[in-house]
């Protein structure tokens, strides 16, 4: 069912799903923010004699097929004047018998509900001229249009929208806050003091560390290097993994799909980050859904961009429809941890309105992975309502799941990702995280350059396109059998070992070879006269097809990606592009080096240390100076409890094929640091490495001495009574069985079993006492 209206500025007719009424939505002509009413609002009437309604007919030939007949009677609704008047005037006497009967029946009911109910309706009644107040925890990011614009703090007061039509005014860009409160009648909410808060409760506060528009940002990141490879380098380059399949065919071998063909032939490509072994592949699960799900993505999107008049997917219809789509398990299809990776990929660099969509999906959906793509928005993202969504969408989430991600994005190269990140562990007021933020003030400026033993390098973002560098991420798809294929957009495969570029073809060919199809045509190979078996001319068949990769192999991971403007030399126009940003380690030049040097007395501060020292003062309400011994004596743990967290990352962030590895790591480890980073690791991991973690942990404390143990069974983190417990049962001293008859009582019902357990066994090791013998 479809709710048709008009937009209050430019009267432009629209048509939107019912499930939308009540929600805000941005006008696709004039970009301004209406509330969708909850019934259609009647047609504007014409004095002539039929007269269709404006800008319905040509709408409703963009609308979806389910929908074309809906629409259609929109559009070609009339308004027809009687004009017979005895007919006006009977039609005008039954519309007022109706009204009065209506409004006899509604009086007397409500007087008999007054007379059963008095005093209950005189405390219920309400003036027709106040507003809903929306609960400011159930405020959610909507498909259409971005949050308000506000600097500082999110929207958590009561939100006034009319009853009975779309709200109406300046476009939210250009109101004030004070334009923003509800007309005169409509209750308002005073801000209040700010006040502690629960974790996820909402109300949370931003502040800026600097006041940087997107703008500026774009163009910083535009200053950034661009490495690229040319037209000319994608033959080589597929032509060399060509040569390694060929060869390992010959041989008999598995083919070596290391990244090493594209380092020898672009040396510019050796400074970038490129990933070896098991760890640029995924698992077959993985593959699988990335193969099934990025393909119905993409369709999705070419769909409803043709639809639009700019060519751009509709936030709206995007979100209705991945929100609602579910498999044949009638679980949902878009809102499950695996779907994370491919919504990331696919809408992660388009325009706000698909962002902020992508924001409130990631925020529905539970796990690591998605509270791992929050915090790359709400680091990396230029635009301030974007950033400010992610982390309100992080707000609900457990710490232990973004917070190593944070503390990363102060050690970014780009200034800016430092201070968003201080910004966004100040606005979730994560005060666990200080010991982990005074020991990064001891570390050097990342932007600096690095000693090496050939020369110093130095650490630096830079920017690949997209569309042109498929080949540096992923081999080309020449073993029959492999997953997830792209197509390399202006190449062409010819039989299946030459690459040329698709403009070489036949304009007949070049459609057939763009759409996805082979082209094979027929003709004669020549005369072969060399080697002793000499050949004549001969008929034979040339194919040609798109030059694709293999997406479940990626050799480059970005950090972020996004749209950039670029100027097209031949049309003179600017289009935008997606370029993707990763940090490169590359060796400084002679005059770089030169100039390093000569920088004898560099300071010691840099922005990535101002946002550490500006997300501990607000975390921590206190200031004893810039230093960093001044903040150590605050918090004297904090080596200790920076290396925990660094072992607690190293195993829950590891991939599942190196897991067990990094657990027997820990197992192993002397210090107190590897128990702990053990037990703080367990609740985050999946359930098919917790009972391997657990058993690491056991096995640790069967080493420790019965008086540790002893302080082990009264630790505040219960995996560590949990293990302790278990291992005081391989124990054979009774000084343990007071301090397990203790914990049987333990709130933990895994830690009261496990001491159960463990008095059992040390009960049955008590030697029996034998009383007869006097």
């Amino acid at each position: 069912m479809l709710i048709r209206f008009r937009c209050s500025r430019c009267r432009r007719a629209l048509s939107v799903a019912a499930r939308q009424a009540g929600r805000p939505m941005n006008c696709p002509r004039c970009k301004v923010e209406i509330i969708v009413p909850a019934a259609s609002t009647p047609p504007v009437r014409n004095s002539a004699t039929a007269v269709p309604v404006a800008g319905q007919a040509t709408r409703s030939a963009n609308l979806a097929p389910a929908a074309s007949h809906d629409s259609a009677e929109g559009s070609t609704a009339l308004i027809e004047r009687p004009s017979n008047p005895m007919t006006r005037h009977a039609m005008v006497a039954v519309a007022i018998g109706c009204f009065v009967f209506v409004a006899a029946g509604g009086t007397a009911i409500g007087a008999w509900a007054g007379w059963r109910h008095f005093a209950t309706s005189r405390e219920a009644r309400i003036d027709d001229s106040q507003c809903i107040p929306e609960n400011g925890d159930d405020v959610r990011l909507t498909d259409a249009a971005p949050p308000a614009k506000t600097s500082e703090v999110f929207e958590t007061s009561e939100v006034c929208t009319p009853l009975d039509q779309p709200a109406t005014g300046t476009p939210e860009e250009e109101m004030t806050l004070e334009e923003q409160s509800p007309k005169a009648g409509a209750p308002r909410v005073k801000p209040g003091p700010e006040k502690a808060r629960p974790m996820g409760a909402g109300n949370l506060v931003i502040k800026r560390r600097k006041d940087v528009s997107e703008e500026e940002l774009r163009k910083y990141l535009l200053w950034s290097p661009e490495i690229t490879m040319t037209p000319d380098d994608i033959p080589n380059v597929a032509d060399a993994f060509l040569a390694r399949v060929y060869t390992a065919n010959k041989e008999q071998k598995g083919v070596n799909l290391e990244p090493t063909y594209i380092q020898a032939r672009l040396p510019e490509f050796k400074t970038l980050p490129y990933r070896r072994g098991y760890a640029h592949l995924i698992d077959l699960k993985s593959k699988q859904e990335l193969q099934s799900l990025g393909r119905e993505l993409h369709t999705l999107l070419d769909r409803l961009a043709a639809r639009e008049e700019d060519y751009r997917p509709n936030a709206v219809r995007l979100g209705e429809f991945l929100k609602a789509e579910k498999g044949r398990d009638q679980k949902p299809t878009w809102l499950r941890p695996e779907a994370v990776p491919t919504l990331q990929q696919v809408l992660g660099h388009e325009d706000l309105a698909v962002r902020l969509l992508l924001v409130d999906l990631l925020t529905r959906i539970d796990g690591r992975g998605a509270s791992l793509a929050l915090v790359q928005h709400a680091v990396f993202d230029v635009s301030p309502e974007m950033r400010d969504a992610a982390i309100k969408g992080l707000d609900a989430r457990p710490r232990e799941q973004y917070r190593s991600a944070l503390l990363a994005a102060l050690r970014y190269p780009w200034a800016p990702a430092a201070d968003h990140a201080a910004e966004a562990l100040v606005a979730l007021r994560d005060a666990d995280a200080a010991p982990l933020l005074v020991k990064l003030l001891k570390e050097p400026d990342p932007s600096a350059p690095v000693l090496k033993r050939d020369g110093p390098w130095k650490r630096e973002v830079v920017r690949i396109n997209h569309t042109d560098n498929c080949l540096a991420c992923h081999p080309p798809a020449w073993l029959g059998d492999d997953p997830v294929q792209r197509v390399v957009t202006g190449f062409t495969v010819v039989n299946n070992r030459t690459v040329v570029p698709t403009s070489s073809l036949t304009p007949a060919a070049q459609t057939i070879v763009e759409s996805g199809g082979v082209v094979k045509v027929p003709s004669i190979r020549p005369a072969e006269r060399n080697g002793p078996y000499s050949r004549g001319p001969r008929l034979t068949t040339t194919s040609a097809t798109a030059l694709t990769v293999r997406g479940d192999i990626t050799y480059l991971r970005q950090d972020f990606s996004m749209q950039q403007p670029v100027r097209v030399p031949a049309t003179g126009q600017t289009v935008d592009l997606r370029f993707d940003y990763i940090v490169r380690f590359r060796p400084l030049t002679e005059k770089q080096t030169r100039e390093w040097k000569s920088q004898a007395n560099r300071p010691a501060e840099y922005e990535q240390r101002e946002a550490v020292l500006f997300a501990l003062r607000a975390l921590t309400g206190q200031d004893p100076g810039p230093t960093t011994e001044a903040w150590e004596k605050l918090y004297p743990q904090s080596e200790f409890e920076s290396l925990t967290a660094d072992l607690t990352t190293a195993l829950v962030g590891a991939p599942d094929y190196q897991k067990l590895a990094v657990t027997k790591k820990l197992r192993d480890g002397k210090g107190a640091e590897y128990t702990l980073a053990l037990a703080q690791a367990i609740p985050q991991l999946a359930e098919a490495f917790q009972e391997k973690a657990r058993a690491a942990l056991v096995e640790r404390m069967k080493r420790m001495s019965v008086m540790t143990l002893r302080a082990k069974l009264a630790d505040e983190n219960h995996e560590i009574r949990r293990a302790a417990a278990s291992a005081s049962g391989s124990k054979e001293d009774t000084a343990l069985i007071p301090d397990l008859t203790a914990l049987i009582a333990d709130p933990d019902a895994a830690v009261a079993e496990a001491a159960a357990a463990a008095l059992k066994a040390l009960r049955n090791r008590e030697p029996s006492t034998d009383d007869g013998g006097d």
